[in-house]
């Protein structure tokens, strides 16, 4: 069901596979949060103007099981160039460290759809 933990896979390669959404902030970045949120609760996300992705090597897939009816399989939640990341703080699935690593990296702007009305540069967490 939609509760059930997710399985993250993330695997190297020996060749590029990608630009990563994701950058490591740093000072004077234009860093903003909006509501990624899915559901009921709103979920906020971090996000940066004006930086660009770099290579990678790497790719990551989030599963989830779908056990409601009939044989278990998997549903595909996310797929995206680069590591594993946490999901942001707030998510059901937050996990001890997310908002340190939130804290530390964004999303590059328009890589995941947000909510354009809840922008905002006051971290909301």
């Amino acid at each position: 069901g939609a509760s059930s933990h997710p399985i993250v896979l993330s695997q190297e390669f020996p060749f590029s596979t990608g630009i990563s959404e994701r950058v490591e902030t740093r000072e004077g970045d234009d860093v903003f949060y909006a509501h990624v949120g899915r559901g009921r609760r709103p979920i906020w996300g971090r996000f940066v103007r004006g930086r660009y992705g770099s290579i990678v090597r790497s790719q990551t897939l989030i599963l989830r099981p779908i056990c409601d009816v009939g044989p278990v399989g998997w549903q595909v939640v996310a797929a995206y160039a680069g590591e594993a990341a946490p999901p942001f703080p707030g998510d059901a699935f937050e996990r001890a460290n997310s908002r340190d690593f939130w804290s530390r990296h964004a999303l590059l702007d328009d890589t995941m759809p947000y909510k354009r009305g809840t922008v905002t540069t006051v971290c909301p967490w």
